[in-house]
């Protein structure tokens, strides 16, 4: 039984009274495919520990940050000025992740369907 009849058939135990059958059927097929973001992979561990590394390092520039936010209303230029780094840093690493994420799923995915 694959995956997707195991969630169907839980979803059914429920005793759900739907109007529209097709709708179990619908939201089944999404709990199936939306399994494969919840899970914590090497990629999640190694960039969380970047992240706490860096914050733990940089701790007062994220004090700062914190603090000074209000300059973005009233000193646009002076907050990119201060804080451009930090943020191209962040913004280069979150971007790295998703990529790195993206590439390991593909690459270690057990689900034959979605490689084509």
């Amino acid at each position: 039984m694959n995956k997707f009849q195991k969630i169907l058939n839980r979803e059914r135990k429920r005793k759900y009274r739907l109007r529209n059958p097709n709708l179990l059927t619908k939201y089944a097929m999404i709990l199936a495919n939306n399994s494969k973001s919840i899970s914590i992979k090497p990629t999640d561990i190694t960039f969380f520990c970047i992240f706490t590394l860096l914050g733990a390092y940089y701790n007062e520039i994220v004090l700062s940050l914190v603090q000074n936010f209000s300059l973005i209303l009233f000193k646009p230029l002076l907050f990119i000025e201060t804080f451009f780094y930090p943020i191209a840093i962040s913004f280069g690493l979150i971007t790295l992740y998703a990529m790195f994420r993206e590439y390991e799923f593909n690459l270690f995915s057990t689900d034959r369907s979605e490689k084509k």
